[in-house]
């Protein structure tokens, strides 16, 4: 029997899967606009299809479902955290001065605090509404069918991962997102500014930077395999490497984290798979992608290649701190899957039988995962 705390997640677990389901086959009826080619940077821009005030309707559920969400994961660790925080200009001076961690992270505690004052539910709702809303921009622009990649992103339970437990991280990952879509345009400083912004919020973000190694790579390219088995060959021999990698990825404000990951489904095999999906579709359709694929499009095989990496070799070892690095790369499988449901399946009938089919198995994740995520609601 469930809990009444457990009966509300999964209740509106359901309401919202069901409402961006419902979104999505409005979209897939309506006539879609052809998309903008961008000449200078070679890349498709989709936002024509999709309104900012469609966009808001799909993801204001998320956001006020991330504000008004009950005390589970780590939501009474961050509230605890805002109460006691000082906000002021000089807290702002001595969150500089610190040597902890997070210091990004502190500062936007206090100025949203200076702004909501102790109301910690206008907390969440700004964390939320930054971080799905950056989301939703870049999938608006990058992804053939926004609706979808929003979908998919929701019933992977990606937004309960990064929004209801390891939130600091999660808001990190968004930026990484957001820096990363300014490489196609050349945008340097930019890019530069949010990562710096994203480090300062989670150093595990750093991690992100092998991706300058592949930009504007092809798939499957000679670099990306070496830059893939370079860093697996240095988390598994070198024990100095994989320190730096574990003070990084240590959480020393919620010292529970660490303990949760050791239980957390991040390394299951079905978690992997699901994760995997896009590389391998686009593995075995390579020709067609490498002939058809736009930079947005082969870039997003590269983070999906090293995102199911990362995975696998949390399989490998133990998983604890490896199966967070993820997140900084598996945000694209959602835009390359999104891209390969229209370009790789061209037949009406069959295109049907594949969403059905992708729909049941993530729907199938989705109960796997959220069952995991009740146990202690139960």
């Amino acid at each position: 029997m469930f809990s009444s705390i457990a009966q509300e997640i999964l209740t509106f677990n359901y309401l919202i899967m069901a409402w961006l389901l419902l979104l999505w086959g409005f979209k897939v009826l309506q006539k879609r606009n052809n998309p903008v080619f961008v000449d200078a940077y070679n890349y498709y821009d989709y936002s024509g299809r999709t309104s900012k005030w469609f966009a808001l309707i799909t993801t204001l559920p998320l956001i006020l479902w991330a504000c008004f969400r009950p005390d589970v994961e780590d939501t009474g660790n961050y509230r605890d955290n805002f109460f006691a925080t000082n906000a002021s200009w000089n807290g702002i001076i001595d969150a500089l001065r610190s040597e902890g961690k997070g210091r990004g992270f502190n500062i936007i505690t206090i100025l949203i605090k200076l702004i909501v004052g102790n109301n910690s539910v206008l907390y969440f709702l700004i964390i939320a509404a930054i971080f799905v809303g950056i989301i939703s921009y870049v999938y608006r622009k990058t992804t053939v069918e926004y609706s979808m990649a929003v979908f998919l992103y929701f019933i992977s339970t990606d937004f309960y991962q990064w929004n209801f437990n390891g939130l600091r991280q999660g808001l990190a990952s968004a930026l990484v997102f957001l820096a990363s879509f300014f490489l196609f345009e050349k945008r340097y400083v930019r890019f530069a500014v949010f990562m710096l912004v994203a480090i300062s919020i989670h150093e595990s973000s750093i991690v992100f930077l092998i991706a300058l190694l592949v930009i504007n790579q092809p798939p499957w390219s000679r670099r990306s395999m070496y830059v893939v088995v370079g860093f697996a060959l240095a988390i598994l021999f070198l024990s100095q490497f994989t320190n730096v990698l574990e003070n990084l990825l240590e959480d020393t404000n919620y010292n529970n984290v660490v303990r949760q990951f050791e239980k957390d489904d991040g390394v299951n095999v079905l978690r992997v798979l699901v994760y995997a999906v896009p590389y391998i579709i686009a593995t075995v359709f390579n020709k067609d992608v490498r002939e058809e694929g736009d930079v947005v499009v082969n870039f997003s095989v590269n983070m999906c290649l090293f995102g199911t990496a990362f995975y696998v070799l949390g399989m490998f070892t133990s998983g604890i701190y490896i199966g967070r690095l993820p997140i900084y790369f598996t945000y694209w499988n959602y835009v390359l899957l999104s891209w390969e449901l229209d370009r790789l399946f061209d037949k009406k009938g069959y295109k049907v039988l594949i969403i059905f089919l992708m729909i049941g198995f993530y729907f199938y994740y989705n109960y796997y995962a959220m069952s995991g995520f009740m146990k202690p609601y139960i």
